[in-house]
């Protein structure tokens, strides 16, 4: 949903053409983020959003935040990649979900960029073409991101959980088969979203319209809804919290054998040492993880709590109807929090990641080095 407000507010109000097509993304907001419904939105509404002052911070929000975690998410994220696939860590398979990962989250923020510029008064998301491609962005890439994220918590659990298991199951190869069954699912399932968005009218014989679902498809559009809910939102979420669960079980089961068992099998140092380093791995994937469900978990409880009420409502009831005022702008609020989860792994992994510090490290000596040898090279030629 792109909850991205325009950058001023007009007092008393007399909308513009880009301030009336924000309002609409507003009010007709459905999951996930950047996915709208295409029925017309209630416009009396206009008065009541503008004019609270939450709404105002939430301005300034969406014109300085958004762009910092943009930039620091793709910066992040490329160089994540970059250590991830070409250092000693392409060894692991955990990597290669760490690094599909990275690249899902840039093609997100990029796509979210795409919306903010037109926030910002440049028209890119309402018009034919980057409507429907950056819907279709989106959606692909928020289902991939947290779908990585099930992936590698599930091989984790498979690590810690069933050790002998270990060497067959979590192989690279397999790895790279999961990431790739994944993104062909992913723009497969979402692949409607060209055909069914467009450009709606938001002011019945006004001319004015926005980025959304097209009302023809609104019945179809209203089962794949609850469908896209469950699998990128109930399923991912509970599936990650309970393997999150079990995963910290497990370490803390094998703290304690550690500490029980060391002193008397010495001998056995190397599986130890194998040991703990794949439950160092599971830490920071848990970490990882743990991250997720808290930036997510605001947002998703609205978007649950809606979706139930869409449900009780029936299948007509747009979502623009169902949501009050001050659930549309804590949703917006929210998606920041939503925004931020797709920025802040690099981060993660700097700060709580040894093995990564150590890569990215070695890999910036090598190249300062290389890039040092070359201009000295020049220099005494």
């Amino acid at each position: 949903m792109s909850s991205v407000a325009h950058s001023r507010v007009s007092a008393p109000l007399e909308l513009t053409t880009m301030e009336k097509a924000t309002a609409y993304v507003l009010t007709t907001a459905s999951s996930p983020p950047l996915l709208m419904t295409g029925a017309t939105a209630n416009h009396s509404r206009y008065d009541e959003l503008y004019s609270m002052p939450a709404y105002t911070l939430l301005q300034s929000l969406n014109r300085y935040y958004t762009p910092v975690i943009i930039a620091v998410g793709v910066f992040g994220n490329l160089l994540s990649f970059v250590v991830f696939i070409f250092t000693y860590l392409n060894t692991r398979s955990s990597s290669y979900y760490l690094a599909a990962l990275a690249l899902a989250d840039t093609l997100y923020l990029l796509t979210l960029l795409m919306v903010w510029i037109t926030d910002m008064g440049v028209n890119i998301y309402h018009n034919n073409g980057w409507c429907q491609l950056l819907i279709y962005s989106s959606s692909v890439c928020s289902f991939l991101s947290v779908w990585f994220i099930v992936a590698f918590t599930v091989e984790r659990f498979i690590a810690v959980r069933y050790p002998l298991h270990r060497p067959s199951m979590c192989t690279v190869s397999r790895a790279k088969m999961v990431i790739a069954a994944l993104t062909v699912s992913g723009m497969v399932m979402y692949s409607y979203v060209m055909w069914t968005a467009g450009m709606v009218d938001i002011e019945n014989g006004s001319g004015l319209t926005a980025c959304g679902l097209l009302p023809v498809h609104a019945y179809a559009q209203s089962a794949l809804n609850h469908v896209d809910t469950f699998l990128t939102l109930i399923l991912p979420f509970v599936t990650v919290l309970v393997l999150n669960v079990l995963i910290t079980i497990q370490i803390v089961h094998f703290n304690r054998k550690c500490v029980e068992l060391e002193p008397k099998f010495a001998q056995q140092h190397t599986n130890i040492v194998s040991s703990r380093t794949h439950i160092s791995i599971a830490k920071l994937l848990l970490l990882i993880s743990t991250i997720f469900i808290l930036l997510n978990t605001p947002s998703y409880v609205i978007r649950i709590h809606v979706f139930v009420r869409t449900l009780a409502g029936g299948d007509d009831d747009d979502v623009g109807d169902v949501m009050s005022t001050t659930e549309m702008l804590l949703q917006s609020y929210f998606n920041l929090l939503y925004y931020t989860n797709f920025s802040v792994n690099f981060v993660l992994y700097s700060v709580c990641g040894i093995n990564f510090r150590r890569a990215l490290v070695r890999l910036l000596r090598e190249k300062l080095g290389a890039a040092e040898y070359t201009k000295n090279t020049h220099r005494y030629k």
